[in-house]
């Protein structure tokens, strides 16, 4: 009763009411002493993989991968793991009763380190349905598949390309939509921060749509509000794949989940100074600050519904 106030409640956008939501920081988890067998409960579930504490907003990118059980799977940029573990949850659970998953995860990072907290934060699932990999994102390697390596060598058989059924990426970027919970971030940040992520974006986004099967799905994802990072980037995927990729409207999945429709309209900042087009930027600056950062002469917003989650 003394905490009532502080009663768990699901996500309602969330399936199968298995997001929970605890109005609690971490700081009064541990010292209110009428928490502490909860608290325990909490860690104990946490350390054999029954429960995972992930922010609300991380978990919705891989809930529109919409996985299906069989699904070879690509998590771009992966580390520090919850949302891979999320799809390892998903692929476990649309198994048959009383059989091992045939669906495959690779969750991929850049950085060694990151890497090691990717496999400390996911070897509680107790899997053999992922593979870890270190490398860059936008040179993501083509790998293949054979049911069996030797029979396919002595017949001289080539192995099958491995194509993704879903591919997440969840690219870098500022990060300035976590202001509300990195103070730090707020000494750093200026609003061209998002700048010098874009072009790495693009790359990314580019190498995962080269890596998916035709009629499988990629969700792009940042924790950035800068359009340069989000509609540009999609703009600009779109521009250079053509007709072979298709922006999907998902406004009828989680209708619960509050959303708004993207920008088809921005400026682009650097050094201070705001542009409207590209051509405004000054010559000694046009290398720096692409056309691709502006909005195209035909909207996305306009030909498509871009959709952003709060």
């Amino acid at each position: 009763d003394e905490c009532g106030e502080y009663a768990l409640s699901p996500l309602p956008w969330y399936p199968g009411n298995l997001a929970w939501h605890l109005n609690l920081s971490r700081k009064q988890l541990r010292k209110n002493p009428a928490l502490e067998s909860f608290h325990e409960f909490l860690k104990h579930e946490s350390e054999v993989g029954n429960v995972t504490r992930q922010e609300a907003v991380s978990m919705v990118p891989p809930l529109f991968l919409n996985v299906q059980a069989g699904h070879h799977i690509l998590d771009m940029c992966a580390a520090p793991g919850s949302k891979t573990f999320q799809l390892l949850e998903m692929i476990h659970q649309s198994k048959e009763p009383g059989l091992l998953p045939t669906a495959l995860v690779i969750a991929n990072d850049l950085k060694v380190q990151r890497c090691d907290v990717l496999i400390h934060n996911t070897k509680r699932m107790c899997t053999a349905n992922l593979i870890v990999t270190n490398h860059e994102a936008q040179s993501f390697p083509s790998c293949s598949l054979a049911k069996d390596d030797s029979e396919a060598y002595k017949d001289h058989c080539k192995p099958q390309r491995l194509e993704f059924d879903r591919v997440l990426c969840d690219v870098p970027c500022s990060g300035d939509g976590t202001l509300r919970k990195s103070h730090d971030l707020w000494r750093k940040w200026s609003s061209s921060m998002g700048n010098e992520f874009h072009l790495l974006q693009v790359n990314i986004a580019m190498r995962g749509i080269a890596l998916l099967k035709v009629g499988g799905r990629m969700v792009y994802s940042t924790c950035s509000m800068n359009p340069v990072e989000n509609e540009a980037v999609v703009a600009e995927l779109l521009r250079r794949s053509g007709s072979s990729v298709e922006l999907l409207d998902v406004s009828t999945e989680l209708r619960e989940l509050v959303r708004r429709p993207g920008l088809g309209t921005w400026k682009v900042n650097d050094r201070g100074s705001w542009f409207q087009t590209h051509e405004d930027v000054p010559d000694s600056r046009k290398n720096v600050i692409l056309p691709s950062m502006f909005p195209s002469s035909t909207s996305i917003h306009e030909s498509h519904k871009v959709w952003h989650f709060k």
